[in-house]
Protein backbone atom coordinates (compact mmCIF):
# COMPACT_ATOMS: atom_id res chain seq x y z
CA UNK A 1 0.00 0.00 0.00
CA UNK A 2 1.20 3.46 -1.04
CA UNK A 3 2.30 5.58 2.31
CA UNK A 4 0.33 9.34 2.59
CA UNK A 5 3.73 10.98 1.57
CA UNK A 6 4.64 9.00 -1.37
CA UNK A 7 7.18 11.69 -2.06
CA UNK A 8 8.95 14.11 0.33
CA UNK A 9 9.72 17.37 -0.43
CA UNK A 10 12.47 18.58 1.59
CA UNK A 11 14.01 22.41 1.96
CA UNK A 12 17.06 22.69 3.90
CA UNK A 13 17.48 26.30 5.11
CA UNK A 14 20.02 27.89 7.47
CA UNK A 15 18.37 29.24 10.32
CA UNK A 16 15.86 28.70 12.63
CA UNK A 17 12.22 28.94 11.77
CA UNK A 18 9.17 28.95 13.90
CA UNK A 19 7.19 26.38 11.74
CA UNK A 20 3.93 27.31 13.32
CA UNK A 21 3.91 30.11 11.18
CA UNK A 22 3.79 27.82 7.84
CA UNK A 23 0.49 27.49 6.48
CA UNK A 24 -0.01 25.13 4.38
CA UNK A 25 -1.91 21.80 3.90
CA UNK A 26 0.74 20.33 2.62
CA UNK A 27 3.76 20.79 5.21
CA UNK A 28 4.41 17.73 6.88
CA UNK A 29 6.85 19.30 9.99
CA UNK A 30 10.27 20.88 10.50
CA UNK A 31 13.22 19.28 11.79
CA UNK A 32 15.95 21.80 13.52
CA UNK A 33 19.85 20.54 13.64
CA UNK A 34 22.59 23.00 14.98
CA UNK A 35 21.08 26.52 13.45
CA UNK A 36 19.93 24.59 10.30
CA UNK A 37 16.03 24.18 9.61
CA UNK A 38 14.77 21.31 7.19
CA UNK A 39 10.98 21.86 6.03
CA UNK A 40 9.01 18.84 4.84
CA UNK A 41 6.28 19.07 2.81
CA UNK A 42 4.05 16.54 1.04
CA UNK A 43 4.03 18.64 -2.88
CA UNK A 44 6.22 20.70 -3.99
CA UNK A 45 6.62 24.25 -1.70
CA UNK A 46 8.85 26.55 -3.42
CA UNK A 47 6.58 29.34 -3.95
CA UNK A 48 5.51 29.11 -0.22
CA UNK A 49 9.48 28.56 1.10
CA UNK A 50 10.30 31.63 -1.24
CA UNK A 51 7.47 33.75 0.33
CA UNK A 52 9.23 32.69 4.12
CA UNK A 53 12.40 33.18 2.98
CA UNK A 54 11.50 36.66 1.97
CA UNK A 55 9.63 37.52 4.67
CA UNK A 56 12.41 36.05 6.78
CA UNK A 57 15.52 37.60 5.66
CA UNK A 58 17.61 35.61 8.56
CA UNK A 59 16.77 32.25 6.85
CA UNK A 60 18.47 31.30 3.46
CA UNK A 61 17.64 28.02 1.43
CA UNK A 62 20.36 25.81 1.02
CA UNK A 63 19.57 23.16 -0.83
CA UNK A 64 16.29 21.14 -1.67
CA UNK A 65 15.49 17.85 -2.27
CA UNK A 66 12.51 15.35 -3.62
CA UNK A 67 12.47 11.64 -2.53
CA UNK A 68 10.67 8.89 -1.76
CA UNK A 69 9.58 8.06 2.05
CA UNK A 70 11.52 5.12 2.18
CA UNK A 71 14.55 7.05 1.03
CA UNK A 72 14.22 9.25 3.82
CA UNK A 73 13.61 6.37 6.41
CA UNK A 74 16.33 4.00 4.63
CA UNK A 75 14.12 1.32 4.28
CA UNK A 76 10.06 0.81 4.19
CA UNK A 77 8.53 1.40 7.26
CA UNK A 78 6.19 -1.45 8.61
CA UNK A 79 5.03 -2.35 11.50
CA UNK A 80 7.44 -3.38 14.33
CA UNK A 81 6.98 -5.41 17.83
CA UNK A 82 7.44 -3.30 21.37
CA UNK A 83 7.02 -5.58 24.04
CA UNK A 84 3.52 -6.73 23.80
CA UNK A 85 2.14 -3.94 21.24
CA UNK A 86 2.76 -4.66 17.97
CA UNK A 87 3.26 -0.39 15.78
CA UNK A 88 1.54 -0.62 12.75
CA UNK A 89 1.97 2.54 10.03
CA UNK A 90 -1.04 4.41 9.45
CA UNK A 91 -1.75 3.01 6.26
CA UNK A 92 -0.90 -0.82 7.26
CA UNK A 93 -4.39 -2.63 8.13
CA UNK A 94 -3.72 -4.54 11.69
CA UNK A 95 -4.06 -8.16 11.66
CA UNK A 96 -6.62 -8.89 14.14
CA UNK A 97 -6.09 -12.17 16.48
CA UNK A 98 -8.56 -13.76 18.69
CA UNK A 99 -11.56 -12.41 16.74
Amino acid sequence: MKTPYHELYIYYLQGRLNAGSIASETFIGNWEEEGFSFLFFSKSAENEVNALIAAHPELSLIDQFCMSYEEWQGTRLSSFRAGSFVIYPPWETPEIQGV
